[in-house]
């Protein structure tokens, strides 16, 4: 029995048919797909979960909610104040 050859808007079963010319001739490695994500995690160590980052934001202890709530001074006012950051209250 011979086979036919379908087109691409042709359909076996219900599948639809795809010509293998039209397929990429090339596959990029994963390293260089990933370079189209701005929003790739830096830190494995840091959890991306939003509820994670909720809860340690709201049960750390007091010294380390001063570092998180601190915030960054001019270089004019660093200058000044011999300091980078000053925490807010």
């Amino acid at each position: 029995m011979k086979e036919k050859l379908h087109t691409d808007n042709q359909a076996i079963n219900g599948v639809a048919v795809l010509d293998i010319s039209q397929a990429p001739t090339r596959i990029t490695p994963i390293r260089e797909c990933n370079r189209d994500y701005g929003n790739m995690k830096q830190n494995s160590f840091v959890s991306s979960d939003r509820g994670k980052a909720h809860k340690r934001h709201f049960t750390a202890p007091s010294h380390i909610k001063r570092k998180m709530m601190s915030a960054p001074l001019t270089r004019e006012l660093c200058g000044e104040h011999g300091i980078r950051a000053i925490p807010i209250r």
